[in-house]
């Protein structure tokens, strides 16, 4: 495990230590991309790596990438309903092109090129420093870098936004923690798991299968198992895990019926859905839009 002594330089990550008895499901699989993890409103816990951290009012926590992490819920009050927790997803290609294209602070990017550095596994993020106004405009950016990776169907016009907003984003982070810097300029390449990601992302309704990924990716069936299963452990767990976060996305921020997403996810009955959803999540579809 990486050492964590440099992160904690600004906020103090928190130990879970509350009064009331609750059961925590643990879903750690660790996903090829980049997120940050932010509370407009109420605090929430995450696990990182079996660590459990507490991201108050106006923090955020950005985990470096294929880090296994989990939002902290119980069967009473579940997180994955709270509207007020954004979840951004950045990807290599979006992180090299901000580092190249708009990270003009050149003394700090000298002093990481002359030093050697760990990169962390997260790095933790506070903007409630800035005055309420500032915090709402915040708020504001991140739930629409929030929803911008969603979209298969941008226009050109659509697509520099996103790019801006994203850049924009990880700007006013890597300014509030210099931290992240490590994150974002450590070597980086495009892994197999993120290559089949990708691809699954391309076509959810897919039940995708390993010759086909094999064949997606440019590598021989025996590779690709033996690559993955180093990277992220079982194909069928990481695309479960894949379709189960889009999922969340469409029951959080949209009002597509149960019916609908589970066919749009390549599943044979909504039924069968549930199950999956309650299998790796302990709670099950239509309890994501029961009203707090």
């Amino acid at each position: 495990m990486k050492k964590q002594s440099i992160i904690n330089s600004m906020v103090p990550a928190g130990t879970y230590s509350g009064t009331h008895s609750r059961i925590f499901k643990y879903i750690e699989v660790p996903l090829p991309f980049f997120y940050f993890i932010y509370a407009s409103n109420e605090p929430f816990y995450i696990s990182v790596r079996n660590d459990v951290i507490c991201v108050k009012k106006h923090n955020g926590i950005f985990i470096n990438k294929c880090i296994p992490f989990s939002l902290l819920f119980d069967r009473e009050i579940s997180l994955l309903q709270r509207m007020d927790i954004c979840v951004v997803r950045f990807t290599s290609e979006e992180i090299s092109e901000h580092n190249v294209l708009f990270d003009r602070d050149f003394e700090r990017l000298k002093q990481v090129s002359n030093t050697q550095f760990i990169s962390p596994d997260y790095v933790m993020i506070d903007f409630s420093k800035r005055g309420e106004d500032e915090c709402h405009a915040m708020s504001w950016l991140i739930s629409q870098c929030t929803h911008q990776y969603t979209s298969n169907n941008k226009t050109e016009m659509e697509a520099i936004y996103s790019k801006v907003r994203g850049s924009y984003l990880l700007s006013c982070i890597l300014q509030r923690n210099k931290n992240v810097g490590l994150i974002l300029h450590a070597p980086s390449y495009n892994s197999v798991s993120e290559k089949v990601a990708r691809v699954v992302m391309t076509n959810y309704a897919r039940n995708w299968n390993i010759p086909e990924l094999a064949s997606a990716v440019l590598m021989s069936e025996s590779s690709l198992k033996r690559k993955m299963y180093e990277e992220v452990g079982s194909i069928s767990v990481f695309i479960h895990k894949i379709k189960l976060t889009e999922a969340l996305r469409k029951l959080r921020r949209t009002n597509t019926p149960i019916s609908v997403i589970a066919s749009e996810l390549g599943y044979s009955s909504p039924s069968y859905f549930s199950k999956v959803f309650f299998k790796y999540l302990n709670t099950y579809p239509q309890n994501i839009r029961k009203k707090k």
